[in-house]
């Protein structure tokens, strides 16, 4: 199972349950979410290690770059619905990354 996918299931757990990690649609959505930001951590220029940093304690422009992403790509109704706790779910993954997790995800994406 590659990075990606890995953690993926964590963030689908972390938002909905195990009933939310079985669900290959719902890995789909957030297999997508998390190549955008790990995009945007790319696009930022930051190292794996500064990456770690920013995932465990994103301050205000990191969060405000998150949740722009999240609703520019999701439909307004699920932004409504689901936004915040998608997003809740995406900080308490980053919250338990390692270096290596993000050695591996810069090298998939």
């Amino acid at each position: 199972m590659s990075k990606l996918n890995d953690l993926a299931v964590k963030t689908a757990t972390n938002y909905g349950g195990e009933s939310a990690a079985l669900d290959p649609a719902s890995i789909g959505a957030f297999i997508e979410i998390l190549i955008g930001i790990v995009s945007l951590f790319q696009g930022c220029k930051q190292t794996p290690a500064q990456a770690v940093a920013s995932a465990r304690n994103p301050g205000l422009f990191q969060r405000l770059r998150l949740r722009n992403h999240l609703r520019n790509s999701m439909s307004t109704r699920d932004w409504r619905v689901h936004g915040e706790a998608i997003l809740d779910a995406v900080y308490k993954t980053g919250q338990n990354t390692s270096t290596a997790d993000w050695e591996a995800l810069y090298q998939e994406v």
